[in-house]
């Protein structure tokens, strides 16, 4: 049986008239082996059907064929205990409501986070997220002016149902959560992000994050940044945590190649093997510093935690190790060195033994 609080890996069944959807097919690389496809209009199907899944997505292209839908037997397989996640035009044919589509022209419309559980892990109320797609020009299109979101905009909130995520755009329900018996059905837009074949589309980024966290528990522990903070904002990010947490130092390891102080956040004991971690090497790939800012937060508020072992190890983080790139969004340093390309190369090493400065 599924597990309400999702993330317990399991097979999962897509109840779809596209069977070779690039959704679908994106389903099964992420989710190897759990994912099947049940092609509604050329084949029955029942309860009995849906048992031996443990999640049920619907996923309809063409909306004629949501007539096939058979919702009397999803609410009953939600009801056993199980999640159900639908596409909010499926969800409004259910419930028989106002479902829209929003052309928003050149506006990149995001969703507003409104409840904190297991399907928004990772993030917090009143965090915004862009969540949108093109329809004109191809998605990596910047004078694009046809983007779009869906929504539902007459859902009223009850015991039983509630609004996870609501747009910034006309405040419409983006992601609702029902509960059904034992179980629940899970409404959300997922066919106006497209499928993102530029990793920085930014309407399509989190797509899969949401929905992940329903299927296989992608957000273990993290966080999610509004922008992109600034070199010195970031420095004041680390200070920040070694201040709060007793069990985090910070160490200034040197000048970077345009004079920038490289800093690190350090825990744990020096005499003991190290662990290092070590971030942004090329400046124009800083998401990772973030995770490792993360990485330390978790450390410093999970002391006990048997993983980290304090007393048996010496970690370094350095999230920002190229502060020229980040700062200027380049993959060299001041003196147009590669990093990365490095490593066999390396100038100097710090008393301490960290690696921290190449030309």
């Amino acid at each position: 049986m599924g597990d309400r609080l999702g993330g317990r890996r399991g097979l999962i069944l897509v109840l779809t008239d596209s069977e070779q959807d690039w959704f679908c097919r994106n389903l099964k690389i992420l989710y190897p082996d759990r994912v099947h496809t049940l092609d509604i209009t050329t084949r029955e199907y029942d309860l009995e059907t849906l048992r031996p899944y443990d999640y049920v997505l619907t996923f309809i292209r063409d909306g004629k064929n949501v007539e096939k839908i058979r919702y009397d037997v999803l609410d009953r397989y939600a009801a056993e205990g199980h999640s159900v996640v639908m596409c909010l035009y499926e969800y409004a044919r259910r419930k028989s409501l106002r479902f829209n589509k929003e052309y928003t022209g050149k506006l990149r419309p995001m969703i507003e986070i409104l409840v904190e559980n297991d399907v928004t892990k990772g993030f917090k109320r009143s965090d915004r997220v862009y969540w949108y797609g093109n329809v004109g020009g191809g998605i990596d299109d910047p004078e694009s002016d046809q983007l779009l979101q869906r929504q539902i905009l007459d859902l009223e909130e009850s015991e039983n149902v509630r609004v996870l995520a609501r747009s910034t755009v006309n405040g419409g329900a983006v992601f609702i959560e029902e509960k059904v018996g034992d179980g629940r059905i899970i409404a959300m837009d997922l066919i106006s992000p497209n499928e993102a074949v530029s990793w920085d589309f930014k309407g399509s980024a989190n797509k899969y994050v949401f929905l992940g966290n329903i299927l296989g528990g992608t957000v273990r522990y993290g966080k999610y940044y509004q922008r992109k903070l600034s070199y010195d904002e970031f420095v004041e990010a680390m200070k920040s945590l070694c201040e709060k947490y007793v069990h985090l130092w910070l160490e200034d390891e040197g000048a970077s190649s345009d004079g920038s102080k490289i800093y690190s956040i350090n825990a744990g004991n020096r005499s003991k093997p190290l662990f290092l971690f070590v971030g942004c090497l090329h400046g124009w790939e800083w998401e990772n510093s973030y995770g490792l800012l993360t990485l330390a937060e978790y450390i410093g508020s999970h002391p006990e935690d048997e993983r980290i072992n304090l007393e048996e190890f010496f970690i370094k983080i350095i999230p920002i190790a190229n502060p020229y790139g980040y700062k200027n969004n380049t993959r060299q340093n001041a003196n147009g060195v590669d990093l990365n390309l490095q490593h066999l190369r390396l100038r100097r090493r710090s008393s301490r033994g960290s690696l921290i400065a190449m030309r």
